[in-house]
């Protein structure tokens, strides 16, 4: 049936249905009626329309009945049971694995702390802090030995063990989006912490004391950074395995799901610090059997209601579905790179072409990026700062300069930095062996034959980048305008089939071409960088006095911690740490630098349509050869 046909039998009747679901209090059996006719309109139309309108605007009213139903019920008075004890197990099941994982991780970061206490001289004071290990000591002298909980008040406790715990399970859990490594750093800095401080009275044949002691509340406590952590996981592997949902369905699902079992957390958490502040206040006056009752206790209230509940309620229940209606998958289509684009535009297309190609950069990314870069900054930290040259306390941007080599003039600096150039322009090169390959309008060369090839062309190219990198960060306010301008040279170089001569005249005529929507894309992006890496390595994380942050990020922990083991090892901590912060600014580059590949790429195809109108020249060329058999496809 052609679409017209299908349109014109049908649109009576569902200008019907849309007019009594906006009165949906009439005539309610007509609207059950209509709504089956429409689902199954719907159907109909995936299967034979499903490149078309009508497709889409059935699905916009399919959507919203299963909205309304689904999520805009009025609770009942068993809401909260059915959450706690139906929909939240069911969501607990389907996280299992993760929460596993997250439980044997910690159990393997455990043992390591206890083997590196047991191995390493100094390590437990290089963990927990000289300070508080010096103190424990003396407690134990004084036949005290957890005599760190009667400090101070038991409310002045709960409230800062509460605060702190639940600062805690959050990092855990937020830092799971970071590839699930962020919470996997966390996880393992809280083992070997933990291992550490048991080993610590194991040497002093405290074992069974501090257990008794510490784990009436570790139990709550503990148990729940780790299942903080499984929720991360979770989170984390949303949108890095999708699965059959796209991408963005898959992290609002994995979100939602991560973020009930972490409201779940809640009271266990407060239930801890409670136990910390007012039982564990007493514990040398607390019998041993009321102790092994608690954290027996604890534990098994831990195993039921996150392992064998759930367990039980998949056997019981019925999974419940998720409330995503997704419509049907459509082929990928090309992308038509000839075409005069906005700021947005250049955006989420140069977004669509990083993801359709990331796989296919993988083995350059990967097998020759991350280790070509490894290298440029262990011999820049070895040749140039040395283990005793390098400063902790520098500001972001002066660790940035340092690690590419231009916040020094030497001409060693400068082969270094040149050498770094290299590599982003090997990057742009493979970049553009994908575009090429995803429009179709590859060469027929191999990505090595191609990216030896071009990556000359490109770095020549983007020498004007390579300068514009070089002005100091101070006189970006006069200069950051022009850098739009110096953008599209290396695709020029790199892409174009004309002869050099023609292309380093376009290089001067195409100067300000499509300036405005190119610094409106880079405005856009660099905002959207300032709120994701801000949590992680953020730009104001910064000094005003040594030792002194302002605004700490998780790369500050992470550095404190490395300066912490390397001062137990008898190391430079300095060293230590700033290799640490150069290595995460690795990994953020790892993944930014194809995209800025892929944004400049298409911002040379916009100006190439602006000036030399290359779309209208090939629909010229095609004109009276298209398919009429394919002319209802959408383009």
């Amino acid at each position: 049936m052609k679409e017209t046909t299908f349109i014109s039998q049908n649109e009576a009747k569902w200008a019907r249905f849309e007019q009594l679901y906006a009165n949906n209090k009439s005539h309610p059996g007509e609207l059950s009626d209509l709504y089956f006719d429409l689902t199954n309109d719907l159907s109909y139309s995936q299967t034979f329309y499903h490149r078309r309108t009508v497709r889409a605007y059935l699905n916009q009213l399919a959507q919203a009945v299963f909205t309304t139903v689904h999520n805009t019920r009025r609770p009942s008075a068993g809401g909260v049971f059915h959450f706690w004890f139906k929909r939240l197990p069911m969501e607990i099941y389907q996280t299992r694995a993760n929460i596993q994982l997250a439980l044997i991780s910690f159990l393997l970061y455990a043992a390591i702390g206890v083997l590196a206490a047991h191995f390493i001289p100094h390590f437990v004071e290089a963990i927990l802090g000289e300070g508080y290990v010096v103190q424990t000591m003396e407690n134990i002298k004084r036949g005290n030995p957890l005599g760190i909980y009667d400090s101070s008040s038991q409310f002045d406790m709960f409230v800062m063990i509460a605060s702190n715990n639940l600062k805690v399970a959050f990092i855990m859990f937020s830092a799971g989006y970071f590839m699930t490594l962020g919470t996997h750093y966390f996880l393992f800095a809280n083992g070997v912490m933990i291992g550490a401080f048991q080993y610590l009275f194991y040497s002093q044949g405290l074992l069974e004391t501090s257990f008794l002691g510490i784990w009436m509340h570790g139990a709550f406590e503990v148990s729940a950074i780790v299942i903080a952590a499984g929720a991360g996981i979770t989170a984390g592997k949303g949108w890095m395995f999708p699965s059959s949902y796209s991408r963005f369905e898959a992290f609002q699902l994995a979100t939602k799901r991560a973020v009930k079992i972490m409201v779940s957390l809640v009271p266990f958490i407060l239930l801890a610090a409670f136990i910390e502040s007012y039982v564990t206040h007493h514990y040398d006056v607390l019998p041993a059997w009321s102790k092994w009752v608690l954290i027996l206790g604890s534990f098994g209230i831990i195993l039921f209601f996150y392992f064998l509940f759930p367990l039980f309620a998949s056997q019981k229940f019925e999974p419940i579905p998720e409330a995503i209606v997704r419509p049907k998958r459509v082929g990928h289509t090309k992308l038509n790179v000839y075409k005069i684009r906005t700021a947005a535009e250049l955006i989420t297309d140069a977004f669509s072409l990083y993801r359709s190609g990331f796989a296919d950069l993988g083995k350059v990314m990967f097998g020759i990026f991350l280790p070509c870069g490894l290298v440029l900054i262990s011999a820049q930290a070895l040749i140039y700062g040395g283990p005793e040259g390098l400063d902790a306390n520098l500001a972001w941007y002066d660790y940035v300069l340092n690690m590419f080599g231009i916040s020094k003039e030497s001409p060693p600096q400068l082969i270094l930095y040149g050498c770094w150039t290299l590599l982003f322009s090997l990057v742009f090169a493979a970049v553009g062996h994908s575009l090429l390959k995803q429009i179709g309008s590859n060469d027929g060369k191999s990505q090595m034959s191609f990216i030896i090839k071009k990556t000359p062309w490109f770095w020549l190219g983007s020498i004007g980048l390579w300068v514009f990198l070089l002005i100091p960060w101070q006189s970006l306010i006069f200069t950051v305008f022009l850098f739009p301008c110096v953008t599209y040279q290396g695709p020029l170089l790199g892409l174009d089939k004309r002869g050099f001569g023609v292309k380093l005249n376009l290089t001067a005529n195409y100067f300000f071409v499509n300036w405005k929507p190119m610094f409106g894309a880079m405005v856009v992006l660099v905002v959207f960088l300032f709120i994701l890496l801000q949590p992680i390595a953020g730009i104001l994380s910064f000094t005003f006095t040594p030792g002194e942050v302002i605004m700490p990020d998780l790369l500050d922990h992470m550095a404190q911690n490395v300066q912490n083991i390397a001062s137990g090892l008898g190391k430079n901590p300095d060293f230590y740490a700033a290799l640490a912060r150069k290595f995460v600014y690795l990994l953020v580059l790892l993944f930014l630098i194809p995209y800025l590949g892929f944004l400049f790429l298409l911002n040379y195809y916009n100006i190439l349509e602006i000036r030399e109108l290359t779309s209208l020249k090939q629909a010229l060329e095609l004109f009276g050869n298209r398919n009429k058999a394919r002319e209802g496809e959408v383009k």
